[in-house]
C-alpha cells in the first residue's frame, strides 16, 4: 500500500472515531465510516458527506520531512421542502462540520510505521463552493501537512 494511503487511511478512522462529527454527519453509528470518501463520493453518496485527498507536494532530494496539501469537501444537501423532517441541512450545519473537522485535525498528529507522523495545520482558503445544484452546499478546508518521510528518516538513521 502506498504510504499516501496510508495517511489516508489514518485520518479516516480518526474522523470516524469523532462522536461529535459522527453527529453532525447523521448520528448512526452503524453507518459510522460511510460518510467519507476518497477523491470522489460514489455516485449513490447520501448527504451529508466528505471528500478528502491528499496531495505529498515535491519532494526534493533525501529530505527526511516534506510539506503536502490534505484537503477535505463537506458537502450538506438543502431540504426542498422547510418541513421534510430533515435535520438542519443548512449553512448553519454545514459551518458545524466544517468547524467540527478543523478541531478534530488543526495542529493534530498522526503517526504510523509506514509514513513516520503527520502534523495537520489549517491553511488559508477555506470557503464555500458554487455547486450546479442549488441544493446543495459545498465547502473546503485546506490543511498544511508537515510530514516525515519513514524510509528517509531510517535510511540516515542507518548510516
Amino acid at each position: 500500500m502506498d504510504w499516501t494511503m496510508t495517511l489516508l487511511s489514518d485520518i479516516y478512522a480518526d474522523l470516524t472515531a469523532h462522536d461529535i462529527l459522527l453527529l453532525l454527519m447523521g448520528g448512526n453509528p452503524a453507518a459510522r465510516g460511510e460518510w467519507i470518501y476518497e477523491d470522489l463520493a460514489k455516485e449513490d453518496a447520501k448527504f451529508p458527506y466528505l471528500v478528502h485527498a491528499f496531495d505529498e507536494g515535491s519532494i526534493d532530494g533525501c529530505w527526511a520531512f516534506a510539506d503536502g496539501r490534505y484537503t477535505i469537501d463537506v458537502w450538506v444537501l438543502v431540504p426542498i421542502e422547510e418541513d421534510s423532517g430533515f435535520l438542519d441541512y443548512s449553512e448553519t450545519r454545514l459551518r458545524n462540520i466544517a468547524a467540527a473537522i478543523v478541531a478534530r485535525l488543526e495542529q493534530r498528529t498522526l503517526t504510523n510505521s509506514v509514513y513516520g507522523w503527520a502534523r495537520f495545520s489549517q491553511a488559508p482558503g477555506a470557503k464555500a463552493l458554487p455547486t450546479d445544484n442549488e441544493n446543495i452546499q459545498h465547502y473546503t478546508i485546506p490543511f498544511d501537512v508537515r510530514y516525515s518521510r519513514q524510509s528517509v528518516v531510517a535510511s540516515v538513521l542507518a548510516r
